[in-house]
This record gives C-alpha cells, sequence and structure tokens, in this order.
C-alpha cells in the first residue's frame, strides 16, 4: 500500500523535460493526484506562463509500476496536449484540444468527414505520383535536406532523375 511518503520518494525518480512533477492532495478528499508543471510560451498569447497538465489521481493500491507508468502516461498526454496546440494547418490550430465538445458534436451531425471517393483505390496511387519531381513539390513542403537524387534507387532508374522514386519512402 502506497503512503503520501513513498509516493513523493517514488515521483521524485521521476524526470521529463524540464517539467516538474508535482503530486498534490486535496483536504478532505481521499485519494492524492498528480501533475506537471512547466513553463512555456501560450498557444493564445504568445507569452511566457507556467503551464499544466491536466490532474492524474493516485490510488494508494496502486503498485509502484502503475504509479510510474501514471506519470509517464500523464507526460504522454501533457505533450499531444501541446503538439495539438502548436500544429496549425492553414494557420489554425485545427486540432487545438480545448474546442467546445457541442460544437464538434455539432460537425459529426453535419457529416463533415472527409474520406475517400472510391475506397478501392486505396494505396493504388503509384500512378499519380510516379512523375512527381522535386521541382514540382511546393517549396513550403520540400525537405531543405533532401534534393532531386536523395532517394534511394529502387532498381528502375528511378522517374525523378536522380536513381530513386518518391515512393520510396512510406508516406509519399
Amino acid at each position: 500500500m502506497q503512503t503520501l511518503s513513498t509516493l513523493i520518494n517514488l515521483l521524485h525518480e521521476v524526470k521529463y523535460k524540464d517539467w516538474d512533477l508535482k503530486i498534490c492532495h486535496i483536504k478532505g478528499e481521499p485519494r492524492p493526484y498528480i501533475q506537471w508543471q512547466w513553463r512555456r510560451k501560450c498557444a493564445r498569447t504568445n507569452k511566457l506562463e507556467e503551464q499544466r497538465s491536466r490532474k492524474w489521481y493516485i490510488s494508494q493500491h496502486m503498485t509502484k509500476s502503475e504509479v510510474v507508468q501514471t506519470a509517464f502516461l500523464a507526460a504522454l498526454q501533457a505533450s499531444e496536449h501541446e503538439v495539438r496546440e502548436f500544429f496549425h494547418f492553414s494557420n489554425q490550430p485545427i486540432f487545438r484540444p480545448h474546442y467546445d465538445v457541442y460544437r464538434l458534436l455539432d460537425l459529426c451531425e453535419e457529416g463533415a468527414i472527409d474520406t475517400r471517393k472510391n475506397p478501392s483505390t486505396r494505396g493504388n496511387d503509384h500512378e499519380e505520383f510516379a512523375n512527381l519531381t522535386f521541382d514540382s513539390i511546393p517549396r513550403r513542403v520540400q525537405w531543405k535536406c533532401l534534393e532531386e537524387g536523395d532517394f534511394p534507387s529502387d532498381g528502375d532508374g528511378g522517374h525523378d532523375g536522380g536513381g530513386g522514386h518518391l515512393d520510396a519512402y512510406p508516406g509519399y
């Protein structure tokens, strides 16, 4: 059985980035919780502010491994939260974690789903990309480290002028 003292000693060994892992106990509540805290620019104001993860409650009946795994999950979730806030498409944080759940429900009810028109074409993009050259990719999406010819050859001389296909890389 975990006590507040054993939890503090155990969680003192947990490290992630330059973040602090706090263990808190609200008076009158039966269980303590852990919460990551760190300083980062706010995604909305761009001002350096203290950031906090959600609260993760800890049971006195958890094993040491379960407590450490909960701290790990808390770090994963907080990191994903950060990615969702700072990932932008067309200058908008489209995956922001703070959207109103009822507005998201409205999107579901509207059927705002982006799917393939013909599911049988899944995985048959080779024709579309066969003549793709590095110069045909918009500059803003080109990788600085990749230039024509940087792709490994797949043995047929390639279609990109450099001995390899863009489709030699998964996802292209």
